[in-house]
């Protein structure tokens, strides 16, 4: 009995190392400018530009993602799209309620911990950050991720920065979600 005590202690402690070192390594931020945007922003180091691949089977859309980033597992998803809506800058109350339920509508299961309006770095975006919930079905197991997405508006245009990680992955990570987000500076917009 007293052997197990010691083991399961022993392992606790790697995990909590092995946390914090990891931890500490997604803090480290390496500056991006992407290219013909006007946008800068910081990425944790352990997180690299996604392939075409990585991009097709993440994004399948038509519209590639202006940029998007990943670890190396390919769990911790970092994107920057173009979105499809047509808003003014001025209605961003309007667009916030439209956003809002189609996030609702996307997932079996959403707990909003934020919604609203902030300025960052001089722009106003609308967003929000959740936990969503899939349930599995016979090809896909069960999916609870942490998501922090916002959104600017800019000449009828929606520019949709998002950022994902696994929740089991959330303490470590959210740090390094909203420091990238918050990172992003828009000289000028995209086309």
């Amino acid at each position: 009995m007293n052997m197990i005590h010691t083991m399961r202690y022993f392992v606790i402690g790697i995990y909590l190392l092995m946390g914090a070192h990891y931890g500490s390594f997604a803090q480290k931020m390496k500056k991006y400018k992407i290219e013909d945007s006007g946008m800068t922003l910081k990425v944790p180091a352990l997180m690299f530009p996604m392939s075409e691949s990585d991009q097709a089977l993440k994004y399948p859309s038509v519209r590639k993602p202006i940029a998007a980033f990943t670890d190396e597992n390919r769990v911790i998803d970092f994107g920057i799209h173009i979105g499809a809506s047509q808003w003014a800058d001025t209605d961003k109350e309007l667009a916030m309620l439209f956003f809002k339920a189609s996030v609702l509508e996307l997932f079996d299961q959403v707990d909003m911990s934020y919604e609203g309006i902030r300025e960052i770095n001089g722009k106003e975006f609308i967003g929000f950050e959740f936990i969503s919930h899939m349930r599995g079905t016979q090809n896909m197991p069960p999916e609870r991720m942490y998501n922090y997405l916002m959104y600017y508006l800019y000449h009828k245009k929606t520019l949709v920065f998002l950022f994902r990680c696994p929740y089991r992955d959330m303490e470590v990570w959210k740090p390094a979600g909203k420091k990238m987000i918050e990172s992003v500076k828009i000289k000028k917009a995209p086309k």
